[in-house]
């Protein structure tokens, strides 16, 4: 089942979108850790798509779009603006250890280490999220 919610790019929308994450990951099999990981990680790709990707354009929208599966859930951002280079952001935040002192990147970083695969598409100007409910590495 596929779901859908557009947002204007203004900062005050993401009250709605707290409130439909909270349902989406009350309603899965997710620990409450697991839906603090979730919640936060969409979190930051909403305020990135909206300030770096739609440079708070309140006519541009991003979209959230999530999928439940077997699994897991995954978590599709769209923003409506050019993309980045994504591939260098993940090499030169690799190593980093997130911090106030951080100015760029810090979101991005987040992701990669709360939920199980972050993938980009369309030139980086959609980020695809993706948590399994059972996060223990299957046997080989």
């Amino acid at each position: 089942m596929l779901e859908l919610l557009r947002l204007p790019s203004d900062y005050v929308e993401l009250k709605h979108l707290k409130a439909e994450l909270r349902r989406v990951v009350d309603l899965q099999r997710f620990t409450a850790e697991a839906a603090f990981d979730i919640m936060l990680s969409v979190h930051e790709a909403v305020v990135n798509a909206m300030s770096h990707g739609n440079r708070l354009a309140r006519e541009r929208a991003v979209t959230v779009e999530w999928q439940y599966e077997a699994d897991g859930l995954r978590i599709t951002v769209r923003d409506e603006g050019g993309g980045f280079d994504y591939d260098r952001w993940l090499e030169l935040i690799a190593e980093r250890t997130p911090g106030p002192e951080m100015d760029h990147g810090r979101g991005i970083l987040l992701m990669t280490r709360l939920m199980d695969r972050v993938a980009f598409a369309d030139g980086g100007a959609t980020v695809i999220l993706t948590r399994r409910f059972d996060r223990t590495p299957s046997p080989s």
